[in-house]
């Protein structure tokens, strides 16, 4: 039986972490399918899984766990030297026929013991969510000083050998095909176009244990980061809390901007109007009860939330940036887009949802719902299958080709 392995860092709360184990259940099983985080660890961690057999070093858990300051600065150049040694440790053991990263760290790690190793006998799948060098995922600090530019510079070089060895590049988005194709000089045909898709139906969730607040409210769900917007939102709920002061607004997720982001609540005294409840396992079950839901990110490579929405039926009003909500969203046929960063654009389109008739609400609804329908877990699989199962005859009938 062929064997792939499936690299990410970890299991902690995040998009591509979702998307793999959404994905799981409905994989060929004619492959023996191995998930393989290098450090066993995370919000979606449990042993049901067919994991690698590893146990963690717990200098290394410890240092991916911690929010000390000084650790968190240093944080990802010393995981770097670790996932990079942890790829090849796990690539030796398994002896894969397919490798399949599904973050840039794992990416990374999978080129660097790949060229320290000097041979590769598998085929790489690498995949990219979202456009890599965009100011808003190199923190705030780069988008005025002249450090950017450095530090896109020396992304861009690493990230352009890496996808040039890989065998192949799995983009969320046909915009982001088109981007990182002239970014770093690829030919479009080295993509594989694969959308996120919508979780498992069947996850046993009760309802009653999502109630998290009284009245009327709006909700956006993100981790807590510079990119997702969060911060810009809140200065925008200002006002919008002026002409509607009795719903409430819910931040669902955890991340570094915590801190950040609940000082700015409390500096708008906002307090009793804004929440932050953090990290919740199936927060998409909470969508349905809002008046809307809201994606205010600087930047998405495709933004899963939009389609957990659109699937309970609800508005969304997403940000039209680079690159995945507007591909997903037909401006005021499915959803609302606003310009992105735009303050006015965002809260002209709050009001004008809250001002809607019910039959233009519910026009909304039904085309979000319909395309929803497009993005379910065992269709979106069914299209890694087809295109495993070719990798792999190909791999049987020209294994020199590697």
């Amino acid at each position: 039986m062929q064997k792939i392995l499936h690299l990410i860092p970890s299991l902690k709360f995040g998009g591509e972490e979702r998307f793999l184990l959404d994905i799981y259940p409905f994989l060929d099983k004619k492959f023996e399918h191995i998930i393989c985080p290098f450090l066993h660890a995370g919000q979606w961690y449990h042993q049901d899984l067919n994991l690698d057999h590893y146990k963690n070093n717990r200098f290394w858990l410890s240092v991916f766990q911690s929010e000390k300051l000084g650790v968190t600065i240093l944080k990802p150049y010393l995981l770097f030297f670790y996932y990079t040694h942890r790829a090849r440790k796990i690539i030796q053991k398994e002896k894969p026929t397919i490798v399949i990263s599904y973050t840039v760290q794992a990416a990374i790690a999978t080129y660097v013991s790949h060229f320290f190793s000097r041979k590769k006998n598998f085929f790489w799948y690498a995949r990219v969510g979202n456009q890599m060098d965009h100011p808003a995922l190199l923190q705030k600090i780069f988008r005025t000083k002249w450090t950017y530019r450095y530090s896109k510079m020396l992304i861009n070089s690493v990230l352009k050998k890496v996808f040039s060895t890989a065998d192949s590049i799995i983009a969320v988005n046909s915009f982001l095909i088109q981007k990182t194709a002239a970014t770093y000089k690829l030919s479009t045909e080295k993509f594989f176009f694969l959308p996120c898709c919508l979780p498992p139906e069947n996850n046993g969730l009760q309802d009653h244990s999502y109630k998290l607040i009284d009245g009327d409210f709006l909700i956006t769900i993100g981790r807590l980061e510079y990119q997702k917007g969060f911060d810009f939102l809140i200065n925008t709920f200002v006002n919008f809390s002026r002409a509607y002061p009795t719903i409430k607004l819910l931040i669902v997720g955890d991340g570094s901007q915590r801190k950040e982001l609940a000082q700015l609540i409390k500096h708008h005294q906002l307090t009793e109007k804004v929440f932050l409840p953090g990290f919740i396992a199936h927060p998409e079950r909470l969508i349905s009860k809002a008046l809307f839901c809201l994606i205010p990110s600087r930047t998405e490579g495709f933004c899963k939330v939009v389609i957990e929405a659109m699937a309970e039926r609800s508005i969304v009003i997403a940000s039209n940036c680079d690159f995945g909500p507007r591909e997903i969203i037909q401006d005021n046929i499915n959803g609302i887009l606003f310009e992105n960063e735009c303050g006015k654009s965002l809260l002209r389109a709050m009001k004008n949802v809250m001002e809607m008739s019910e039959e233009s609400k519910n026009h909304l609804k039904k085309g979000a719902y319909q395309r929803s329908l497009e993005y379910t877990p065992q269709h979106i699989t069914s299209m890694l299958n087809i295109h495993l199962t070719k990798t792999a005859q190909n791999i049987i009938h020209h294994p020199l080709s590697l």
